[in-house]
């Protein structure tokens, strides 16, 4: 940024892009209260009492870097945290454990969490700690409906699978 925002009680960031993390808007300002962002807002809605707004022509203003591999650690929360990184897919943990790391995310200095829960593998695990193996097809597809019924953000699937499994576990 051209101008440093100084930790003000409430200011607001312009751009002539703002990714939300779904979609690009434009016309939007992002606003920030003690330093942490609390919304995006139409520019024509920020509150009144706004005073410092920053603006960034020809720049894009993301939410946060989002780390795509990872097998979360409690200790990392703060890290990831300090680095900019506000989102991580955790692609393979125990199930209930990391479903239990997302439910109190909000409670911790952590990014926010999407997870997969174990990696879904054939009958010799690869890796044992983060895999769930699968005897044959009845069992693979069976890992699929449990692991989507306990709530992940998505499967995957691993290098020990056999290829004929593949069309019946995507399917489920």
């Amino acid at each position: 940024m051209n101008h440093a925002p100084t930790p003000s009680n409430r200011f607001a960031l312009t751009a002539t892009r703002i990714f939300d993390g779904e979609k690009v808007l434009t016309g939007h300002a992002v606003l920030v209260e003690e330093g942490i962002v609390r919304s995006v807002v139409p520019i024509g809605s920020l509150p009144g009492d706004v005073q410092e707004v920053y603006d960034e022509p020809d720049s894009t203003i993301t939410p946060g870097l989002i780390d795509t591999h990872t097998h979360f650690m409690r200790w990392e929360g703060p890290l990831f945290l300090a680095c900019g990184v506000t989102t991580i897919r955790d692609t393979g943990n125990d199930l209930k454990w990391i479903l239990e790391r997302r439910s109190e995310g909000a409670a911790h200095p952590w990014p926010r969490i999407l997870c997969m829960g174990p990696l879904l593998d054939g009958p010799t695990a690869t890796h044992p700690v983060v895999s769930r193996a699968c005897a044959d097809l009845e069992d693979a597809v069976g890992a699929v409906r449990e692991t989507v019924a306990a709530g992940v953000d998505g499967v995957k699937l691993y290098v020990g699978l056999e290829t004929e499994w593949l069309p019946a576990m995507v399917r489920e």
